[in-house]
């Protein structure tokens, strides 16, 4: 059966590793993460289809139901640091949703969530994950016809090409005109601008092209290539104040596809 762009995660597998510690811009208490620690934890997640009937404020109504990630053991894994080995933590089920045209230039979103029963941290150390939901977010770029993930980027990469081959020639032509005011170096300085702002606007299209259509290096693909995440994402935990729900920036988090082998 065919699956519409919002559910081509369905029945994905994926390990989810995070780097929490003080990024630029975040609300987190000045002291937190001052000493440049990270935390380094990952945990595998199944994208289920099941609708998750549990209500988020960081879900966005409407576009698809948030549905159920099922967080493998129910457990996150911290790596060890110089002072303590690894070890394992509790977590709960969390969410996941794709929202259409919530990312830069209208882009699609993965959001999704899990909850931790217990701050996490190493001792003595100035990072810690504090206790209830953690979210995160990442580019989702659906590739349901596998055949064109790179045309419109290449269609106007050759088209700049072709214009700025175009713009040398001209330029050529009026330095062998001994006077430029004369008529035929008028026309071409004329032809010469016009083919510079039709430049402009191709660089602008091609700017939105990668933001459309990252390169595929900065993705990683499902299993059946029909979906691809930016490989980087942002996590933050919720902070509410009186009737404010705040985001506070936690750190990075990076993706692989793990798809468990048939039985």
């Amino acid at each position: 059966s065919t699956k519409g762009i919002a559910n081509l995660l369905d029945e994905t597998t994926w390990k989810i590793s995070l780097s929490i510690g003080r990024e630029p811009g975040t609300w987190m208490p000045k002291d937190w993460g001052k000493s440049g620690q990270r935390l380094n934890l990952s945990f595998t997640a199944d994208f289920t289809p099941s609708q998750l009937f549990d209500r988020d404020d960081f879900f966005r109504g409407g576009y698809t139901n948030a549905k159920i990630l099922n967080v493998e053991s129910n457990q996150i894994t911290l790596g060890p640091s110089l002072s303590e080995g690894q070890r394992s933590y509790k977590v709960k089920n969390g969410g996941w949703q794709v929202t259409r045209g919530d990312g830069p230039m209208g882009t699609d979103l993965l959001r999704f969530f899990i909850e931790v029963d217990e701050e996490i941290t190493h001792a003595g150390s100035d990072v810690y994950i504090p206790k209830g939901r953690i979210y995160c977010s990442c580019g989702y770029f659906p590739f349901m016809n596998n055949g064109g993930k790179d045309g419109m980027k290449d269609a106007v990469k050759d088209e700049i090409k072709k214009i700025e081959g175009e713009i040398m020639q001209l330029q050529k032509k009026k330095d062998e005109i001994k006077n430029p005011f004369n008529l035929d170096g008028i026309k071409i300085s004329s032809e010469i601008f016009k083919l510079k702002q039709d430049l402009d606007q191709l660089n602008q299209r091609l700017s939105f092209a990668m933001v459309r259509q990252p390169d595929k290096q900065l993705l990683r693909y499902s299993p059946d290539g029909d979906v691809g995440l930016t490989k980087e994402g942002g996590v933050c935990c919720e902070v509410k104040k009186g009737p404010v729900v705040e985001y506070h920036i936690l750190g990075r988090f990076g993706v692989v596809s793990a798809q468990k082998e048939e039985k």
